[in-house]
């Protein structure tokens, strides 16, 4: 019954959808494991899709503008959190080993 709802053209569920919603969670509970998650994941992918954005359609149609709004959106976020001190990343959060 759950299963009815999910199309298989929905899929993959990419890396950045994942840290697009990490982030808006991590902005709304300030969690820790959220924030770091976000932090590493969506500064990695987030900057590199702005840097050398792969589009599969022209600037001014709607999945242009929401590659680029979500990834700045990405990026905007974890940089208000962690570089605006709201919520700073743990001194071991680097070094996990």
């Amino acid at each position: 019954m759950l299963f009815r709802s999910v199309h298989l053209w929905n899929l993959p569920l990419q890396l950045c959808d994942v840290t697009l919603w990490m982030t808006a969670f991590a902005c709304l509970t300030l969690v820790r494991p959220l924030v770091e998650f976000a932090y590493f994941a969506g500064f990695a992918g987030a900057a590199m899709a702005l840097l050398a954005p792969d589009l599969m359609r022209t600037w001014p149609q709607y999945p242009a503008i929401y590659f680029f709004v979500a990834h700045a959106g990405i990026a905007i976020g974890i940089a208000v959190l962690v570089v605006g001190r709201i919520a700073p990343v743990r001194n071991g959060a680097v070094s996990g080993y």
